[in-house]
């Protein structure tokens, strides 16, 4: 279900008011901040705004704006962290790919090449099974390896996909009072336990967690850069 708040600054009214479509889209989330900025509404943590009309037939007298300022938060850093990360790796990657196809062209062509001269018997039978062995193997490697390429550059270019996947499955629990074995296999892939550290003169165990087409998100410098 979709409808339109229009949202207003809960101190101060007159600052006037700006409609928002709910859900919100993901390409919506920063204009939709923008458009609140002038209002002073859409802090990270506080609830500083009332919805004064709604277009669809629920009725409630007030909404928070927390959830769409972390959510753009989130994105923006995490986009962030996925461009920085595979950038370089996929131009690497589409780079190699480039190189492997076209030596597996090179070497359809030397195979034609050496049959014709097998045939014409400037290369004798011996020379010819051996050459031939050789490219074929090639061949078959080079052809893994650009499949292997392909499925890493298209997981890659999913990356912000993934993100926008990954909020819309979280949404059914921001009010979660319990982990439940089923919220756990929507939202984690993996969970990693390290062994308990006393070094420091306390036991320490940590976490790590891998989270459903985000793999590992790394909170602490979220939470760092969000209160810097």
């Amino acid at each position: 279900m979709m409808f339109q708040a229009v949202l207003s600054n809960r101190d101060h009214p007159k600052y006037g008011t700006v409609s928002i479509l709910f859900p919100i889209s993901s390409n919506y989330y920063a204009r939709g901040l923008e458009a609140l900025a002038p209002l002073e509404i859409g802090d990270a943590v506080k609830v500083d705004c009332i919805a004064s009309k709604a277009s669809s037939s629920s009725s409630f007298s007030s909404i928070g704006v927390s959830k769409l300022a972390y959510e753009a938060y989130f994105r923006s850093e995490m986009e962030q962290k996925f461009r920085m990360q595979s950038e370089e790796s996929l131009r690497l990657h589409q780079k190699r790919l480039a190189q492997a196809e076209k030596r597996i062209g090179e070497l359809d062509r030397l195979f034609i090449r050496i049959y014709e001269d097998n045939v014409a018997g400037r290369l004798d039978d011996e020379r010819f099974a051996m050459m031939s062995k050789n490219y074929t193997v090639e061949q078959k490697d080079l052809k893994a390896e650009v499949k292997n390429l392909q499925q890493q550059i298209h997981e890659q270019e999913q990356q912000i996909e993934n993100i926008e996947k990954f909020v819309r499955k979280s949404d059914k629990y921001v009010h979660i009072e319990e982990l439940t074995p089923y919220a756990l296999r929507e939202l984690a892939s993996a969970i990693y336990v390290d062994a308990p550290d006393k070094s420091g003169g306390k036991r320490v165990q940590h976490i790590h967690i891998k989270y459903d087409g985000l793999g590992y998100i790394p909170l602490d410098e979220v939470k760092a850069k969000e209160k810097a």
